[in-house]
């Protein structure tokens, strides 16, 4: 079972992550290739949904919070993956901090 400070951690780390990736799609639909960035857009908007998600279904302690853990590690690395394609900083940054909360998450949903 989980304690309150892992809880706590849990939810920081999920609203970091959809902070930093709404920035970067800020900065992709600003870029000048944006053209190329049509699947990280829509990997980094999957991954704000899924993390808004998983923080709503966590902070009520749903039944589904396991499943919905193990989704969002599974599109943090998604989107970690393409970000890490370009190589401005923004989305290097965002690749790193999806995969930290991909961590998180699978952390939390072998404990939960």
């Amino acid at each position: 079972m989980m304690d309150g400070t892992m809880f706590q951690n849990m939810l920081k780390m999920l609203q970091n992550c959809v902070t930093m990736c709404e920035q970067t799609i800020n900065f992709a639909l600003q870029s000048p290739d944006v053209h190329t960035r049509v699947q990280q857009i829509q990997l980094l908007r999957d991954c704000c949904d899924i993390c808004i998600l998983c923080m709503q279904l966590v902070s009520r302690n749903s039944r589904s919070m396991r499943n919905a853990c193990k989704f969002c590690a599974y599109i943090c690395e998604a989107c970690a993956y393409e970000c890490s394609r370009f190589s401005d900083q923004q989305s290097q940054m965002c690749a790193q901090m999806c995969l930290d909360c991909a961590r998180e998450c699978r952390t939390m949903a072998s404990v939960i």
